[in-house]
């Protein structure tokens, strides 16, 4: 009897050793076996390059995981002549990335636009090479230098001060042409992120 007693309380002090004795003691929150190469970057661009014997690109496979964490493809025709010398290049386009009352946020040409108040926040490594106002339409033009082949891109802010901007690619720099709703006295400041505009 004494014995039995005695395993009794060896049991008792077994269960009150843990806060929650029923609790497994692995913590649910702790997943050993995470792999934390799972976590992916954002896509940015892909290229590649075709055997000399390629002459026609037929069509192009992707298959893409979804939320559920399911796959499936799609099957994109494409039947036109390439050129086997250059690679083909697969990107994630710019595009107008967050919108709310007063503020807009765009991203082009590796330069991400900032509109708040009577300021455009210019985000960008390109430096900036000159700039100048041209009338009717009123508009702020600035030069900045070319590191890609760039093409034309119009985006449409509609915005108190800042209508929108015109991307312009030339030869040996690029040009962003800012469109005012009005006439404004104007500066340009540089700052760690690129430069700012203001207009008053």
């Amino acid at each position: 009897m004494r014995h039995l007693f005695s395993v009794f309380l060896l049991f008792i002090f077994i269960l009150n050793a843990r806060e929650n004795p029923f609790e497994s003691t692995i913590n649910p929150n702790m997943d050993s076996n995470r792999d934390t190469s799972e976590i992916k970057k954002n896509f940015e661009s892909f290229d590649f390059k075709l055997p000399s014997t390629a002459r026609i690109l037929k069509e192009i496979k992707v298959v893409y995981q979804n939320l559920n964490g399911g796959l499936e493809e799609k099957t994109l025709q494409i039947d036109k002549s390439i050129d086997w010398h250059y690679p083909i290049a697969i990107t994630q386009k710019d595009a107008k990335i967050n919108e709310s009352e007063d503020t807009q946020y765009f991203s082009a040409k590796k330069i991400i636009f900032f509109a708040k108040d009577n300021k455009l926040y210019i985000t960008t490594k390109r430096t900036m090479k000159r700039n100048f106002i041209l009338p009717e339409p009123f508009r702020i033009v600035i030069d900045f230098s070319k590191d890609t082949i760039d093409a034309d891109e119009l985006l449409e802010l509609k915005q108190k001060y800042f209508s929108s901007i015109f991307l312009n690619a030339h030869k040996d720099f690029f040009r962003a042409y800012i469109t005012l709703d009005g006439r404004y006295k104007y500066s340009i400041t540089p700052n760690d992120d690129g430069y700012v505009l203001s207009v008053q």
